[in-house]
């Protein structure tokens, strides 16, 4: 028996620690704690705070998990998300709005997307690293980034799906 577990969602190996992953995201119990972690650096300090919608886009982009109805509408929000986020330059605020439109005005318009591979792409791990907020926010801006890159067979699509989707 092994104490090390490979997450199915971004690849990084990480002791066991736990035994509860997300119950429809691709990742590992241990990874899904190091989101946990992640998630309460930034509820616990604003300055940290302010990129959280990109750590939520990007994580949920690179942990997929199985074709379900849940999958389909987590998959095409965030990407949506990364695109207005690295395609349009909208503000992470505004992203939410957007979101909130699509899910509930557009959901008919949803298509299934097959994960492409994140090897060597940034993940939760590399993120926790930072040393103070200014690092922290640079590092996922360039995680949210390298996983949009990842998913650019489906860029078009996305960008055809965010197309009606307005509010000012």
């Amino acid at each position: 028996m092994t104490d090390k577990e490979q997450c199915p969602g971004c690849g990084v190996v990480l002791k066991v620690r736990g035994n509860v992953a997300h119950k429809y995201l691709g990742c590992s119990a241990s990874c899904w704690e190091q989101f946990g972690i992640l998630c309460a650096k930034e509820y616990s300090n604003p300055e940290y705070m302010q990129f959280h919608r990109l750590t939520v886009d990007s994580y949920c982009a690179q942990h997929v998990g199985e074709e379900n109805q849940q999958t389909l509408q987590s998959i095409n929000l965030h990407l949506a998300a990364l695109f207005w986020c690295f395609e349009e330059k909208l503000s992470l605020q505004h992203i939410t709005k957007l979101m909130a439109v699509l899910k509930n005005n557009h959901k008919d318009k949803f298509q299934w997307y097959h994960p492409p591979s994140f090897e060597n792409s940034i993940n939760i791990v590399d993120v926790l690293k930072a040393q103070n907020a200014q690092e922290h926010c640079d590092l996922v801006y360039k995680w949210g980034e390298n996983i949009w890159s990842c998913w650019k067979a489906y860029h078009s699509n996305i960008a055809t799906l965010t197309a009606s989707v307005k509010i000012y």
